[in-house]
């Protein structure tokens, strides 16, 4: 796995949704994450951080490709990727900047998906709809940091409570649409619950842990899905026996997706060396840095 990773990282330091594609801010950041967990050496890893810091725009977030301008809904990666590697203290600073002036954009007419227009969180584009992916990301950005406590992560946070789907979990962005329930969807479950990690007291989040983490990885399909919740078991300390094997079963096939380098990427995490926990909190929760 390390060494696949290693063959496909571009010649710029970073990689593509698939090899021979060009760098791309996404799958260069989870590739870095796997490979400081795989422990590939300095090289490489200096090689993505180098990547991640070239697309640093002038508002402080980072661009999704060299052929953008514009700050890419996948900064809070690229922050997480940084900080996992013990790099860029000082872009990581610029790109939570970033974030705490981007939001989506509140909606006065909630009338066909049910929902509170007056919560924002974090969208795929700045000044759109608040989808639950770029919310999730961006709140553990924000918690890895000890800036739990800042309003925009506490209003996104209401936000995630607020699109929890009926029975639990959570939908891409909604939980109700024309009255009728949206089914939640395991993937986009297992990020929230990595934001959520220290929020085990509310009983809809631990509710969905509890039904997320009782099944077998092994009921997903898709690999990208098992490495989530992976890391997302890591960090409830909830972990499955066979994690790796079951997270690395389909590997082989997966080259040939298109998404294969951002499927290795995430495998690559939950498959790390013991101790390696990029998403976990570890307590440190909700204290500001000084």
């Amino acid at each position: 796995m390390r060494d696949w990773l290693l063959e496909h990282q571009n010649a710029d330091g970073g990689w593509g949704y698939a090899p021979g594609k060009r760098s791309a801010l996404e799958p260069t950041s989870l590739g870095l994450l796997a490979l400081v967990g795989l422990a590939a050496g300095p090289k490489p890893v200096a090689q993505g951080c180098a990547w991640i810091r070239e697309r640093c725009t002038p508002e402080g977030g980072f661009a999704g490709s060299a052929a953008e301008s514009e700050p890419s809904w996948a900064t809070p990666l690229a922050v997480l990727a940084l900080r996992a590697a013990g790099c860029e203290a000082l872009a990581c600073a610029g790109a939570l900047a970033w974030l705490l002036e981007s939001s989506g954009r509140r909606i006065d007419d909630t009338s066909t998906n049910e929902l509170d227009g007056s919560l924002c969180g974090w969208s795929w584009y700045p000044g759109t709809f608040s989808w639950v992916e770029p919310t999730a990301y961006a709140i553990l950005a924000f918690k890895q940091d000890r800036r739990g406590d800042e309003a925009r992560v506490t209003e996104g946070e209401r936000l995630l409570y607020d699109r929890v789907c009926q029975g639990g979990g959570w939908n891409y962005g909604n939980r109700r649409v024309l009255g009728v329930d949206l089914v939640p969807f395991d993937q986009v479950t297992a990020k929230v619950l990595l934001a959520l990690q220290d929020r085990r007291e509310r009983k809809e989040v631990a509710a969905t842990a509890e039904k997320t983490f009782s099944a077998d990885l092994r009921r997903h399909r898709s690999t990208v899905t098992r490495g989530w919740e992976a890391l997302a078991r890591d960090a409830w300390g909830r972990p499955q026996t066979g994690a790796a094997e079951a997270v690395t079963e389909h590997l082989e096939a997966d080259r040939e997706l298109s998404t294969a380098a951002l499927s290795f990427a995430v495998a690559g995490l939950a498959a790390a060396l013991p101790g390696f926990a990029p998403f976990r909190l570890g307590g440190v929760g909700q204290e500001k840095r000084e």
